[in-house]
């Protein structure tokens, strides 16, 4: 899981920066779609590693995503020139927590034992939910469809 969301997060970031800022959150979301259905494919292992790993290896396996997307978020805004807001409000506490709330939104479909359908669903939401809240702390418009 760790590999391939590097896998999307290195594709993307070798796109040019006019791709970045216009595909986003197209992109993204197509991409934890495509994630979704990995973790269907191993649902009950996924269970397990948000569950039961606490005190093994794996018990920091949503902290290793939130500091991936975290650190190619700020790669992002780099690379596409993206203007914060004048006040700072989009601070590294900040953008940690909304990530952290975002990746275990994802995974309570998978506690809460939801279809694959129903989670793509919800999942689909999330992922607009939080493009559109992120968009609006870093003063950025969404692109035009």
């Amino acid at each position: 899981m760790i590999s391939r969301c590097l896998d999307v997060q290195e594709t993307f970031h070798g796109f040019d920066s006019e791709t970045q800022r216009r595909e986003v959150g197209q992109y993204s979301g197509n991409a934890m779609l495509d994630i979704v259905d990995y973790i269907y494919d191993h649902f009950d292992e996924f269970r397990l590693l948000l569950d039961a790993s606490h005190g093994t290896r794996f018990h920091d396996f949503v902290d290793r995503l939130v500091s991936m997307e975290e650190e190619y978020t700020w790669k992002w805004i780099e690379a596409t020139g993206s203007r914060l807001e004048p006040e700072g409000e989009l601070t590294t506490e900040f953008y940690h927590m909304m990530v952290t709330a975002y990746f275990e939104g994802i995974f309570e479909v998978v506690r809460h034992g939801m279809g694959l359908d129903d989670a793509k669903k919800y999942v689909a939401m999330m992922g607009k939910y939080h493009h559109a809240g992120f968009l609006a702390i870093v003063g950025e418009q969404a692109p035009e469809n």
